[in-house]
């Protein structure tokens, strides 16, 4: 056999025709690709017997639907059978009302957290990170803007690892968060409602994507919470490309963002190690550094008898919490909406799409 790229040149080859014309193992493969509009799949009839055989769906189509507001709709017009695309917990509260949906949500591999700029002040200071993180409300943010499709975060170790330990999450309380920051110096001296340390008010600018209408929500209730403790928030939502340059470059002060486990590996060096801290634009952007940390991290990812790496990340995650370089808000539910045609439909975290090879469609409902 001969490599499909054998004749390429490595800088020729994010322009090669393969990219267009991919060569897959699955039970499908591809048949059309029309840019910005269709994506079509059709049943690879050599796909072994051992792991299913041929796929019960001869085709499926793939539409890009650019307004994301429309989908809920296309969904219930029957013009679209599966929304592939996460839903925003209003969207999957619109499905869940819709006679004929029903709404897949199940455990994400993605959390939601306020990262804290470690780099410059007021939060090079783990007092001042604690005490933001103590005037948050996960509750509230799950129960009025998640709707409930969430689960209270407290580590970037997920619930349903192997690895987890339960570790709690700082308390929302706001009267010690106020504690914490005048142990650290910030007081209101001058009765203005905002603290000040050395004649400088604890001000900063939390940052948030214009397309996430659920984190620019979320950005106005924790202004709010912030001002109970006397901390003055000013939010700001840019465009996701200027948002994730300057977050990479550390020039922010706080952001809201998500981050996504691209395998099932614990591993939380791209955003707390050492050496990433002092790499320029790296993914550890709150510019997180502690030796403790970085050594308990090396033990864990070392480790080979789960039981004494469940313990060591237990302590890390612990050790996580006190430092604050981010505050862990909550494990967001992926969610898909399924029309009344396609059956068999079974979604997890490893994909929407885990089991498409045992999707199918009754016969009189076929077009």
């Amino acid at each position: 056999m001969k490599h499909l790229l054998k004749d390429v040149p490595p800088t020729q080859l994010g322009q090669a025709p393969y990219n267009r014309q991919p060569v897959g193992s699955g039970p499908f493969k591809l048949a059309e690709w029309k840019a910005n509009q269709t994506l079509t799949l059709v049943a690879n009839p050599d796909f072994p017997a051992a792991l299913g055989g041929r796929p019960r769906l001869d085709r499926v189509i793939f539409r890009i639907i650019p307004e994301p507001t429309t989908m809920v709709t296309e969904l219930a017009n029957r013009t679209t059978d599966v929304i592939g695309w996460t839903l925003q917990p209003d969207q999957a509260v619109q499905v869940q009302q819709t006679q004929g949906l029903t709404l897949k949500h199940f455990p994400s591999r993605e959390f939601t957290y306020v990262a804290w700029n470690g780099t410059r002040p007021p939060f090079d200071d783990a007092a001042v990170r604690r005490a933001m993180g103590m005037a948050i409300d996960r509750a509230t943010i799950i129960t009025g803007l998640m709707h409930g499709f969430a689960v209270p975060a407290s580590g970037m170790i997920p619930s349903w690892s192997p690895l987890y330990s339960e570790v709690a999450a700082l308390p929302f309380d706001p009267a010690k968060a106020k504690q914490e920051l005048a142990a650290a110096g910030w007081r209101d001296t001058n009765g203005d409602g905002v603290v000040e340390k050395n004649g400088k008010p604890l001000r900063f600018v939390l940052t948030v994507n214009t397309a996430n209408r659920t984190h620019q929500d979320m950005a106005q209730v924790i202004q709010q919470e912030m001002k109970a403790i006397g901390a003055q928030v000013e939010v700001q939502a840019q465009e996701f490309q200027t948002m994730l340059r300057r977050y990479k470059a550390r020039d922010y002060d706080a952001v809201i963002a998500n981050w996504s486990l691209d395998t099932f590996k614990v591993d939380p060096s791209p955003l707390f190690s050492c050496a990433l801290s002092r790499a320029p634009n790296s993914s550890n952007r709150t510019g997180y550094c502690n030796p403790r940390a970085d050594a308990l991290m090396e033990q864990g990812l070392r480790e080979t008898d789960p039981a004494k790496a469940k313990q060591v990340w237990q302590q890390y995650s612990q050790l996580l919490q006190q430092d604050q370089p981010m505050t862990f808000l909550f494990w967001s539910e992926d969610m898909a909406g399924v029309g009344p045609r396609v059956q068999g439909v079974e979604m997890d975290a490893r994909s929407k799409l885990a089991n498409v090879r045992d999707w199918w469609i009754p016969a009189d409902q076929r077009r």
